[in-house]
């Protein structure tokens, strides 16, 4: 990413941050330094990084995230939604903290998210979130004291976007769209 991307996506962070609801903002305001632990199991990638730092986002950590977050099939990187970050920050922050959060899927190029449609059980939308590089779809370790229903039940009540819980394949969906849940 390089420069110009960064600052429009700070710009968009900020202007959008007005009208994210302020609950996760307010939960992961006044913290000097916000560190996601995460690992791609695609990949097989982890990233523990510091992303924002005194009150502001670090551009290299943020580098990081976004490739961790890239769309492995066409090794496309864009430049994820900010708030997708603080969201799974707010989520991390319930779970275990001996082990990074397992990053199942990130963003999707529309040939990806076709494929997964055609070849795959779960629903795929046509219109996902994961093309506008503002979802991740997540799991646990199955040795992590805290459970995948019980992330997924705090993200519900926080009501900043999409939560879909797929117990059967053992991942939680996060979006930051409108607030809306599911299991299937």
């Amino acid at each position: 990413m390089d420069r110009r991307s960064f600052l429009t996506k700070s710009a968009t962070g900020i202007i959008t941050g007005m009208t994210f609801p302020n609950i996760l903002l307010a939960r992961n305001a006044g913290k000097h330094e916000r560190t996601l632990n995460l690992r791609n199991i695609n990949t097989g990638e982890k990233v523990n990084v510091a992303y924002h730092v005194d009150g502001k986002y670090v551009y290299q950590a943020l580098a990081e995230l976004d490739h961790l977050f890239r769309d492995h099939h066409e090794d496309s990187t864009v430049a994820m939604d900010l708030h997708l970050y603080e969201l799974l920050y707010a989520v991390q922050k319930r779970s275990d903290k001996k082990y990074p959060l397992l990053i199942t899927s990130g963003f999707r190029t529309k040939k990806t998210n076709l494929y997964l449609k055609r070849n795959t059980k779960i629903y795929v939308s046509d219109n996902s979130y994961h093309l506008k590089a503002m979802a991740a779809d997540v799991s646990v370790y199955k040795k992590a004291r805290v459970k995948l229903n019980k992330l997924s039940g705090y993200a519900k009540k926080w009501k900043v976007g999409g939560v879909g819980y797929y117990p059967s394949h053992h991942f939680m969906h996060l979006d930051t769209g409108r607030p809306r849940t599911w299991v299937s």
